[in-house]
């Protein structure tokens, strides 16, 4: 489960794509677990992510990692058949291992760079194991933003833009935050079902200038302390008052 939003600028302008930060534990699923990074680099300036199983993240990586250096058309129907495959094989896998097997309703995965944002609609057959495997992508239109919530995956939301046309430019990661925070409250207004967690505001995102001598824009809003304890449960979150263990910093880059 997840929130994402792909927002494709005017001409000249830049794309950015963000997804929440938050995961939900299934034993206590009003609980949060910890926080990650659900933004994939694939090579380059292509950055993915999805909305529904989790799968689909390590479904695209595993072709962009075995196709190295070659970068794969992600646009190609053969290359998110490749995807799919790779997903299905690794369900099996699963399965065979003894693996617990929820069922699907599919997966939306979307792909971002400096020139295009589009995402391909990808359902699930619970009975044959296997993907639809879609024809074509989506495109998200040149000023326009997607958002998809929850397990809503397959209804796009088209927030109103105009009132945040200037920011969009200046302050991305703060304006689709705050669209999708809008959406997040409206689905919960209206008794849908879909995130089993509060959004806290978090989010992991990427923009995209159009010019490509303009750096690109990383967003990750969490620390690493705070994801390893986060990830152990909340008996742990104690540790987070301990300002001895926040201090913990990585070495720098070489």
């Amino acid at each position: 489960m997840t929130v994402v939003a792909a927002y494709r600028g005017i001409k000249g302008s830049l794309n950015a794509m963000m997804a929440d930060t938050v995961c939900s534990a299934r034993d206590k699923p009003t609980e949060a677990a910890f926080w990650t990074d659900k933004l994939a680099l694939l090579y380059g300036n292509t950055y993915a992510t999805g909305v529904g199983d989790a799968d689909i993240i390590n479904g695209v990586r595993l072709v962009a990692d075995f196709l190295d250096p070659d970068r794969p058309n992600f646009r190609d129907p053969a290359t998110i058949d490749a995807v799919l495959g790779a997903v299905e094989r690794l369900w099996a896998v699963r399965a065979g291992a003894g693996g617990q097997r929820f069922g699907s309703k599919g997966s939306v995965l979307f792909v971002c760079n400096r020139s295009d944002v589009f995402y391909w609609v990808c359902g699930y057959d619970n009975e044959t194991r296997r993907f639809e495997r879609p024809r074509a992508p989506h495109e998200v239109g040149e000023g326009e933003c997607v958002v998809f919530w929850g397990s809503d995956r397959f209804t796009v939301r088209r927030p109103q833009l105009e009132p945040h046309r200037d920011l969009l430019q200046s302050d991305p990661f703060k304006t689709i935050a705050k669209l999708i925070c809008a959406v997040d409250s409206d689905a919960r207004e209206k008794g849908m079902s879909g995130l089993l967690y509060a959004l806290d505001g978090r989010f992991s995102a990427v923009a995209l200038p159009h010019k490509t001598s303009t750096p690109l824009t990383r967003l990750r809003p969490f620390s690493l302390p705070e994801w390893l304890v986060r990830e152990n449960g909340a008996e742990m979150l104690s540790m987070l008052e301990d300002p001895e263990f926040m201090a913990y910093a990585l070495p720098p880059r070489a």
